[in-house]
């Protein structure tokens, strides 16, 4: 480059000579002392230097762009994490060189059926549990590929997560994805009576206690359990024994 450069100066010192020439060539024959010869040639020697000054421009850039070669820029400010390549190796062009993340941008991938992802969208707040860390955070959506794989009929979900120290890449998350509202009937587990297979709870009613048989869902995260039957909004019952 440095090369080119100096020729490139050579070549504008050559077009402005003949620049100056033409000048006084030009006005030799205006004062009728100069012949048109030799304005012609003044005329021809600066456009062939105009046109080598152009040339080795263009071979500056070229050896610029060369140059520019020699220099490997990350695409983003991050953390190398592997070397996949050793000084003084030769690598054909598109081969990974090195393996690297950025802390403050990692992203959480999931695969979501679709009847659920077609429902989210940019920006959308979800929760992320990390179980390593054993802790859930929040995350927002960040993109929605608009592809749905043919096989699992699933979409994928990538959740953009906050700076955090202890977030490596390659760590093991799951994303809840709301799959809509469900109303539930919460009730003390001490209010529940099992015999066998059944459920039973008391009733208060205006004639008194009634036993009455309900049907038990899952126990929730404060310890109640989700009656899916048996019993209304609004009723009484016994906690514990009556």
């Amino acid at each position: 480059m440095a090369q080119a450069r100096e020729s490139l100066k050579a070549a504008q010192a050559q077009r402005d000579l003949a620049k100056r020439e033409l000048d006084r060539a030009d006005k030799l024959l205006k004062r009728g002392v100069g012949t048109r010869r030799r304005y012609d040639q003044a005329l021809s020697t600066l456009q062939v230097s105009v046109a080598e000054v152009d040339r080795l421009r263009q071979s500056l850039e070229e050896a610029e762009t060369a140059l520019s070669y020699t220099r490997i820029k990350a695409p983003v400010a991050g953390r190398v994490i592997d070397r996949l390549a050793e000084p003084g190796d030769t690598v054909a062009p598109g081969q990974p060189l090195l393996r690297l993340y950025d802390p403050t941008a990692l992203r959480v991938e999931a695969a979501v059926r679709e009847t659920l992802a077609v429902r989210l969208k940019v920006g959308d707040v979800l929760r992320v549990e990390v179980s390593a860390l054993g802790d859930t955070m929040t995350g927002a959506i960040d993109e929605v590929v608009p592809f749905a794989e043919p096989g699992a009929r699933t979409l994928l979900v990538k959740v953009l997560m906050p700076s955090d120290a202890r977030l490596f890449a390659g760590l093991y998350a799951r994303v809840a994805i709301p799959a809509g509202d469900r109303a539930r009937l919460p009730l003390p587990a001490e209010a529940v009576t099992r015999i066998g297979q059944l459920a039973f709870v008391t009733v208060i009613e205006n004639a008194g206690a009634a036993r009455r048989m309900v049907t038990v869902g899952e126990r929730l995260d404060d310890g109640r359990l989700d009656i899916l039957g048996g019993l209304k909004p609004g009723e009484r019952v016994v906690v514990g024994k009556p």
